[in-house]
């Protein structure tokens, strides 16, 4: 009877054992991975939470400075294409520097919500007179980018340029504003 005794405590003690294993310690030990896997995120929410609580003053700075590049930008773009004065301005930053001058506009196109025109402008004149018409046209009141630009010396290389540039303008959309 003893060693019947002994297997019976033996076999119970076991099913606890395996009753412990399986239905405390396995569960409990998922939970605990859950929990710290939680608390990992939790943690690396807070201090992404954190870094980006310490860029917002800088975000709003940048914001505030985009905001008024686009105040500039916008104010460079008229409501209408006012190519007349255009032309006229551009004759006037070439007068007295490049010779042989023509402009041709092209059609406007409708690109993303503003017209967008082409101006083939041809010229002639010295390297720096070139250079002294491009910042003089960076700084009208009217937004203009240079596309494309071509230089040619001429044959006798007396330091004349026979200069070809495609100038973009834009402007909005009549009744946009």
């Amino acid at each position: 009877m003893t060693s019947r005794a002994q297997i019976s405590i033996y076999v119970v003690l076991g099913l606890l054992v395996a009753d412990f294993i399986l239905f405390g310690y396995i569960p409990a030990r998922r939970q605990l991975e859950t929990m710290e896997r939680a608390i990992t995120t939790d943690i690396s929410t807070r201090r992404l939470a954190d870094v980006q609580r310490r860029q917002i003053p800088h975000l709003r700075q940048r914001l505030e400075e985009l905001r008024c590049q686009l105040a500039t930008h916008k104010a460079r773009i008229p409501d209408d294409l006012k190519m007349g004065d255009l032309l006229e301005t551009l004759a006037g930053l070439m007068e007295g520097r490049l010779t042989a001058r023509s402009f041709v506009p092209g059609q406007p196109q409708l690109v993303d919500g503003l017209y967008r025109t082409t101006i083939h402008v041809s010229c002639c004149g010295r390297l720096a007179d070139v250079f002294e018409f491009l910042q003089d046209l960076a700084r009208i009141r009217r937004l203009v980018v240079v596309e494309q630009m071509r230089l040619d010396n001429d044959h006798g290389l007396t330091g004349q340029l026979q200069v070809e540039m495609d100038l973009v303008v834009f402007h909005e959309p009549l009744g946009h504003a």
